[in-house]
């Protein structure tokens, strides 16, 4: 079966170096149902050097990121933070390869991930690799997936890779819909199950929108994120930019945001504060 798209955006390989500096990478990108979109990033990390990357995607019908990231120097830190929706028919698919060769790194990688339409797919395949050299490494990776639609389709695959024997490293994954024990919280305290299905929902992937750096993307970003999540919603999605409805309107940020800078990562997410965006 083949696959047309009425648009195509592809990014050259983003090569970033980092010799004693640190830099946070925010990626946001919410485009047309109809378009395919496929990025590379290649990351080079120096001794002392930190990265981070907050990832945020909502949209395409094919949505596809490859990250690959070297730790070629001691004592780097790297911060991998993904959260992706899929309300339609797209594929959501995340690929991560990290590699340590020096000691004292330190790595930790969380991938949240949302389908909640019956021909919704997303993929993660995270590859990390712990070489002789990297003594003393901290690395830890988690995937949870969050499935609304009894055909909603997720491939995880989380692989690590271990030769050095001074490690302390970890993996996890899950898939599953909402927690009946959860829900009977919020009904238990009088909140109808509506209300208490979309805060969970919602507060899912706030673990890592909380952490983009601007207060003002953050509220874009949740606002935009509450609207797919709206029932109604779902019947009147369409080949259109998920930013637009029958209403007209407008769009709440470009088809493919990023932003780059060396902010300190700060702030949490807690759930009860979501419940007023809901009642």
């Amino acid at each position: 079966m083949l696959t047309t798209f009425d648009q195509f955006f592809g990014s050259f390989p983003r090569c970033i170096k980092l010799f004693g500096a640190k830099v946070k990478h925010s990626y946001i990108q919410s485009q047309s149902l109809s378009a395919a979109h496929i990025k590379w990033t290649s990351v080079q990390q120096g001794s002392s050097g930190s990265y981070e990357l907050i990832e945020v995607s909502t949209g395409g019908k094919l949505s596809r990121h490859n990250v690959n990231i070297q730790q070629v120097g001691p004592d780097t830190v790297t911060e991998l933070s993904a959260f992706h929706l899929s309300v339609g028919d797209p594929t959501q698919d995340l690929h991560t390869r990290l590699v340590l060769d020096h000691p004292r790194g330190y790595f930790r990688q969380l991938h949240k991930c949302i389908v909640a339409h019956s021909l919704g797919q997303a993929v993660f395949d995270g590859n990390i690799k712990v070489n002789r050299y990297a003594q003393q490494t901290d690395a830890g990776q988690l995937t949870r997936s969050l499935l609304l639609e009894p055909r909603a389709t997720v491939n995880v695959k989380p692989n690590l890779q271990i030769i050095a024997d001074d490690v302390k490293c970890s993996h996890g994954a899950a898939i599953s819909d909402l927690e009946e024990n959860q829900l009977f919280y919020f009904l238990a305290r009088g909140i109808d199950l509506e209300t208490a299905r979309k805060t969970l929902i919602f507060s899912f992937g706030d673990e890592v929108i909380e952490r983009l750096p601007y207060s003002s993307i953050r509220k874009k970003v949740e606002t935009h994120i509450k609207a797919l999540l709206e029932p109604k919603r779902f019947l009147m999605m369409s080949s259109k930019c998920f930013a637009c409805t029958k209403q007209k309107q407008p769009r709440l940020f470009p088809a493919c945001m990023q932003l780059d800078d060396a902010m300190l990562l700060h702030g949490s997410s807690l759930l009860y504060r979501r419940l007023q965006g809901f009642t």
